[in-house]
């Protein structure tokens, strides 16, 4: 339990992991207020990138299309964008998922060590 208490670290890291699983789940909106209370500055860096990561994401996938209403269809853009330089997101979101998933059974394991 010392491990994962208030002000602590491995605290931190509990809870952004703990927010990160909300905001993935049923619990969106309480994810995302408790994502926005978390001190970045308390985070290793790899975890504030997650968690910046993790609200700009949420934040997209939420977000209505410009001039559309929810339940409403956006009209198809008359031409493409024009072509963009390509980033390889995939590899760095791949691992930086595989990272997170480790730390969730991690902050996981502790947690349950923590009950007993």
């Amino acid at each position: 339990a010392a491990a994962t208490r208030d002000g602590s670290p491995d605290g931190d890291r509990a809870r952004l992991y703990r927010a990160i699983t909300s905001v993935l789940g049923d619990s969106y909106e309480e994810g995302m207020r408790d994502l926005a209370r978390i001190d970045r500055k308390r985070l290793s860096v790899r975890d504030a990138e997650l968690l910046e990561a993790t609200q700009r994401l949420a934040g997209q996938v939420r977000k209505w299309p410009d001039g559309a209403a929810p339940g409403q269809r956006t009209a198809a853009p008359a031409e493409p964008p024009p072509p963009t330089a390509r980033i390889d997101t995939a590899s760095a979101a791949g691992k930086t998922i595989n990272y997170a998933q480790k730390l969730i059974e991690d902050v996981d394991k502790m947690l349950k060590e923590a009950g007993r």
